[in-house]
C-alpha cells in the first residue's frame, strides 16, 4: 500500500532527484558545449564533454566539472571568467526556465561577495570550484552586485523530446491502462537548466568589492 500521508512525499523526492542527476549529464552537455556559447574571440570558454559516470565539462586548465548536483551549488573559477549553473523542476516551462536563471544569478553573485569579503569561509574542491564550508544562509556575505547580462538562455527538456519530465507516481495508479481520479494526478514537471559566465575582464574580484554594496557580513 503507498503511505500517503508522507511515504508519498518521500518516493516523490527521491524519483525527482533520480531524475535531476540521471538528466545532469545530458543537459550539462548541451549547456556545457554551448547552445548559446560563441565561438569567435569573444572569450567565452565552451566546454569539452568527457563522457562517463558523470560526464565531465572539460574547460581546460584542469577544470573539469562533475555533471553532479555539487556542480550547481559551487562558483566555478577559470583563469579568465567566472561561472555558475542553475536549474528549476516546475510545471511550467517558462517558470522553470526563470528559475534556473535566478539561481545562476544567485550563486554568481552570493559566493562572488563571499569570495571577495570572507574567503575564509569558502572552500576550493581542487578543480577552480568554490563552495561554501558550512552551507547556512548566515554565512554567505548578503548584498548587492550588479551582473554583467549573461549571454546564456535557459534550456529544457523539450530539447530532449521531454525525456527528463517528472510524472507522478498516482499517474495511471491501478491497473494497466486504467487513469486515476481527476484528484490522483499531478502535471508533469519540466526541468529547465542554464549558465552564467562572467569574464574577469568584465568583473574582477576588485570590481565587486568596488561595486558591492554590502548588507551583511
Amino acid at each position: 500500500m503507498i503511505d500517503s500521508s508522507g511515504g508519498l512525499q518521500k518516493e516523490k523526492g527521491m524519483q525527482t532527484r533520480r531524475a535531476i542527476i540521471a538528466s545532469l549529464a545530458g543537459t550539462m552537455a548541451v549547456i556545457g558545449s554551448g547552445s548559446a556559447a560563441p565561438v569567435d574571440d569573444s572569450g567565452i570558454p565552451v566546454a569539452k564533454i568527457i563522457p562517463g559516470k558523470p560526464a565531465l565539462l572539460d574547460y581546460g586548465d584542469g577544470m573539469k566539472i562533475p555533471a553532479t548536483k555539487e556542480a550547481f551549488f559551487t562558483l566555478w573559477e577559470g583563469s579568465t571568467f567566472w561561472l555558475t549553473f542553475g536549474f528549476g523542476i516546475v510545471a511550467d516551462v517558462e517558470v522553470a526556465q526563470n528559475m534556473a536563471a535566478k539561481q545562476a544569478a544567485g550563486v554568481m553573485k552570493f559566493l562572488l561577495l563571499t569570495l571577495a569579503f570572507a574567503p575564509n569561509r569558502l572552500l576550493n574542491n581542487g578543480i577552480h570550484g568554490w563552495t561554501i564550508k558550512d552551507p547556512k544562509a548566515h554565512n554567505l556575505v548578503i548584498g548587492e552586485l550588479d551582473l554583467p547580462p549573461n549571454p546564456n538562455k535557459a534550456v529544457n527538456d523539450s530539447f530532449l523530446g521531454g525525456g527528463n519530465i517528472e510524472i507522478s507516481p498516482l499517474w495511471n495508479w491501478g491497473s494497466s491502462g486504467a487513469s486515476a481520479s481527476v484528484g490522483m494526478m499531478r502535471q508533469a514537471d519540466r526541468h529547465a537548466f542554464t549558465k552564467y559566465i562572467i569574464l574577469k575582464k568584465d568583473l574582477s574580484l576588485d570590481d565587486v568589492r568596488k561595486r558591492a554594496v554590502i548588507l551583511h557580513v
